[in-house]
């Protein structure tokens, strides 16, 4: 631009010219292409959630842990949490529709009836809430019937329960799993809904620290945009943890510490928060625990005074008592 073209209007018309050129090309973008330039121009400086720091409002997540850990529960917890609008553990919901869908190939309809009954006639639940969430007890034609019931009828979350009962090829195989959830990615996408999946992890998982390589399997986690580890308490029987081990767009900082919530009558209570390193007890740990329950029983003290000492419940120092004397019977004179 030469001298005589930098005066204010000069200036002032480029720029204009500039931006009807890019807005142009913005218009002229193939159909089922999206430009940057538009992108960049919705402002959009966070994400969008279905759950504050949890669940975003589409895309794939996965829960997985151990069996009897409480999986199918949490999740109807959590369905339960969305179609009633008021917070999943004190987590803001921002669900846009209040409605979701629970599909389970591992219970029938009478497992899920008991566990309504028992959550909702044991909170201020609002029975009512329930004809939001619809309910089916087979997988198959699942994408399709999935997609057609979308159709006709906005959700914002879909559990399926479980993986592996749905997933038609080898779990080891890494590309087998990507390249077959790429059809619920694209529905997710498409209807805008969170969907997840219940999982097992691997045999002994729960002897290390959470982390995604725990769940059983190969590329579901990595399909993912979250994944959760539920863990049982090392300690503590009625207590369950959630462990945030993927999730891109959370800070480090929120994937450190666990969800620690405990069982009220099928619902669940947040209790605080754990470190990933305190869900682990040693053999070490154990032995001095065990070490110091025997020395305050042999001081005369009984099993509620040794409790209350070592912060302990009642039913954990009887077990560890017991275990000591087992350990004697068979040990080496």
């Amino acid at each position: 631009m030469s001298d005589k073209n930098k005066t204010p209007e000069a200036v002032n018309q480029f720029l204009e010219d500039k931006q009807t050129i890019a807005e142009k090309e913005v218009y002229e973008t193939p159909e089922g292409w999206v430009s940057a330039y538009e992108l960049y121009k919705r402002k959009t400086k966070d994400y969008d959630y279905l759950i504050d720091d949890l669940f975003l409002k589409s895309g794939i997540s996965t829960v997985y842990g151990v069996e009897d850990t409480g999986k199918s529960q949490l999740a109807l917890f959590l369905l339960l949490s969305v179609v009633s609008g008021k917070d999943f553990l004190g987590l803001k919901i921002n669900a846009k529709h209040k409605r979701a869908l629970l599909i389970t190939t591992e219970d029938q309809e009478e497992d899920v009836a008991v566990r309504l009954n028992n959550m909702v006639d044991n909170s201020d639940y609002l029975a009512e809430n329930l004809s939001r969430i619809d309910t089916r007890y087979t997988a198959k034609d699942i994408t399709k019937s999935l997609e057609d019931y979308i159709k006709t009828r906005k959700v914002d979350l879909v559990v399926i329960d479980c993986f592996g009962d749905i997933f038609p090829h080898d779990m080891k195989m890494l590309n087998h799993t990507r390249v077959w959830l790429q059809d619920f990615y694209e529905l997710t996408t498409k209807h805008k809904f969170h969907l997840m999946f219940v999982h097992h992890s691997k045999k002994d998982s729960e002897d290390k620290l959470p982390h995604k390589s725990n769940c059983s399997g190969v590329g579901l986690t990595a399909k993912g945009r979250t994944a959760i580890e539920f863990r049982k308490d090392p300690e503590d029987l009625d207590k369950r943890h959630i462990c945030i081990v993927k999730a891109n767009f959370l800070s480090e900082e929120k994937k450190q510490d666990s969800i620690e919530i405990k069982f009220d009558h099928g619902n669940f209570i947040k209790t605080g928060n754990k470190q990933f390193d305190m869900l682990l007890v040693s053999k070490d740990e154990k032995d001095i625990l065990q070490n110091n329950v025997l020395e305050m029983k042999n001081k005369g003290k009984n099993q509620d005074e040794i409790a209350e000492k070592l912060d302990l419940k009642q039913y954990q120092v009887s077990r560890i008592l017991k275990r000591a004397k087992h350990q004697e019977k068979y040990s080496e004179k």
